[in-house]
């Protein structure tokens, strides 16, 4: 007999793709010139199903901002968001974006974050849009989901 044509499966119906020695769905033999009496097959036995998104959650640590005199881009942590800052480039005072999320239309633009990689340490930058997606490590490749930190419960007087 030939290679297995393609078609439905004898036993269970199934499309079965050509050239295939058995049905991926019940494991029925294709071509019976293949039987081997004295040969035992395995028992077909389903792989569990894995996480598919690997991704680690990371904590922004900072952001990155541009001066308002000289529009050199600082590296900021998250602590200075929408605070006033002196520019190690010119002197000048420059305001920092207050939301980080880059959604605000008003007040300094937000350039891009930063959060560390939990396998090399190295910053990985992302943009604000990209804060609880799946972005990679440009050092070592490794999946993370930055996130925000947890908002500081305020203190009780």
């Amino acid at each position: 007999m030939a290679a297995w044509p393609g078609g439905p499966c004898p036993s269970c119906g199934n499309d079965v793709p050509p050239s295939m020695i058995r049905c991926c769905e019940c494991r029925t033999l294709l071509n019976s010139d293949l039987e081997i009496s004295d040969v035992k097959i395995p028992e077909y036995v389903p792989l569990p199903e894995t996480d598919a998104d690997p991704a680690r959650t990371v904590t922004v640590r900072g952001f990155y901002s541009s001066c308002d005199s000289c529009g050199h881009t600082h590296r900021l942590r998250a602590r200075y968001a929408g605070k006033r800052v002196r520019c190690k480039h010119c002197d000048a005072m420059m305001r920092t974006p207050a939301d980080l999320s880059g959604t605000s239309q008003d007040g300094p633009k937000l350039a891009a974050l930063y959060a560390a990689c939990p396998d090399c340490d190295r910053p990985i930058d992302f943009a604000a849009v990209d804060v609880g997606a799946t972005v990679f490590c440009q050092s070592c490749g490794t999946p993370v989901r930055p996130e925000h930190a947890p908002a500081a419960e305020p203190a009780s007087v």
